[in-house]
């Protein structure tokens, strides 16, 4: 995965979040977790962004989801289907 590539996966993930849709996103081990929130950052010295998911709706979670931008391979807006991103 490109930095670019990087920088998009969070732009998608922020702007699914903001707009409420449940987003699938699908890493590359194979694994998929349900977004309902996000939020980033970047370690230092670190190529890639890492995001902090909520896998259901505010208050509901128990635990979260941590994964790293050059772990994402396809992001899937759950309530349309549409593919939003793929390598």
């Amino acid at each position: 995965m490109t930095p670019a590539e990087a920088k998009l996966v969070g732009r998608l993930l922020h702007a699914q979040s903001v707009a409420k849709a449940v987003t699938i996103v699908v890493l590359d081990s194979g694994a998929e977790c349900r977004v309902y929130e996000v939020a980033s950052g970047q370690d230092m010295h670190a190529e890639f962004e890492h995001f902090t998911t909520s896998p259901a709706p505010r208050g509901e979670a128990k635990y979260a989801e941590f994964v790293y931008a050059n772990e994402v391979v396809r992001i899937i807006d759950q309530g349309t289907g549409k593919v939003l991103f793929a390598v």
